[in-house]
């Protein structure tokens, strides 16, 4: 390994620890109805309970692990000095090795996120090595919290930007191998994705879009590699809402009349600060991108606009507008779309044909 790799890995490390604890201190069990321990033992509210990839994994080796092994390693944690007992084993007892497991999770994901945006910037940007370095720290220590400020951090937060990010990765890849190999990774991270949560379709449209910008699918062959996983899709979707069916609450929370459209009509009435903070970050997340627009590649412009279609229509009418964690699949895009920079992949300009590499 590299001393630039290294150096990559140690600060990733240490950025992604402290993004943990900071995480924490928000609280995974803020909501009741998708409590840690709710969710791990399947009693939890839908939606919550049908997003299974995280708390299932943190059950299966809360399982595994004997008895007293967890005992001990709790004790241990117990004895360190505050607030770190509270940040690492929660507030609930009986889930505090459950707890544990999940704060660990967390590190490993955010961590991850932080090298695949790393190799993002690095190769698929063409940033310089000290730019690539520090920019995924900077759009995760600064930027990230913004998202998650106001309603805290469901326990799958941190596992859907890490996914989304290495979703992006093999895509990228797929395209400098000009496609044709990608299936099984398609199936795989759309497998994942489903099983994580609801928003996996944005999936399957990134990969359409991938395979015919690659080029090396005929029609016919794009319409069954799209409906093999539009299959995948709904059979684990599907399996998991008749699983929990029982469960309170229901398969979508629709807050459209409820929440989004008095609180559109009250920043006419009684502007104040929410709206201020929901404006601004709204203009910030739309002048970065736009920044340099058509000198950035058109595959990642499609799988933008598409991804603001298939996430922002269920995000008016079943999210809540200044939820902005509503939209993380698409922060790892973001992220690589404010950068203007000499990007690998195919340009399409009025002066750059399809097909040419713009690069610096």
């Amino acid at each position: 390994m590299s001393d630039y790799r290294l150096t990559a890995v140690v600060l990733y490390l240490l950025a992604s620890a402290a993004m943990t604890l900071f995480t924490s201190s928000l609280r995974f069990d803020r909501d009741a109805r998708s409590c840690l321990a709710a969710m791990v033992n399947g009693t939890a509210h839908r939606p919550f309970v049908m997003r299974r990839l995280v708390p299932d994994t943190i059950g299966l080796l809360t399982r595994c692990t004997p008895a007293p092994w967890r005992g001990a390693t709790v004790q241990a944690i117990e004895a360190l000095p505050p607030p770190l007992p509270r940040l690492l084993l929660g507030h609930n007892s009986q889930a505090a090795y459950a707890h544990l497991l999940l704060v660990l999770s967390v590190w490993g994901c955010y961590c991850g996120t932080l090298l695949c945006w790393r190799w993002l910037l690095r190769t698929g940007s063409g940033l310089s090595a000290g730019r690539s370095l520090w920019l995924p720290v900077l759009a995760l220590g600064l930027v990230y919290p913004l998202l998650n400020w106001r309603h805290g951090v469901h326990i799958y937060d941190p596992a859907t930007l890490f996914l989304y990010s290495l979703a992006l990765v093999v895509m990228v890849k797929a395209v400098e191998r000009a496609g044709g190999r990608g299936f099984a990774q398609a199936v795989v991270l759309t497998a994942l994705a489903a099983w994580h949560k609801e928003t996996a379709v944005l999936l399957i449209v990134w990969w359409a879009l991938v395979w015919r910008h690659a080029g090396q699918s005929s029609y016919a062959g794009l319409f069954l590699q799209m409906m093999g996983l539009v299959s995948l899709y709904l059979g684990i979707r599907l399996w998991l809402g008749w699983l929990y069916r029982g469960n309170p609450g229901s398969a979508f929370e629709f807050w459209l009349l409820k929440f989004n459209l008095p609180f559109l009509e009250s920043m006419v009435t009684d502007f104040g600060g929410r709206h201020l903070r929901f404006l601004l970050i709204l203009a910030i997340a739309i002048a970065l991108p736009a920044w340099g627009w058509r000198r950035k590649p058109l595959l990642l412009r499609q799988m933008m606009l598409t991804g603001l279609l298939v996430l922002g229509v269920p995000w008016l009418f079943w999210g809540i507008l200044d939820e902005f964690r509503a939209l993380l699949e698409l922060y790892p895009l973001w992220v690589m779309l404010c950068v203007p920079a000499g990007y690998s992949l195919p340009s399409s300009t009025a002066v750059a044909p399809s097909g040419t590499l713009n690069r610096r």
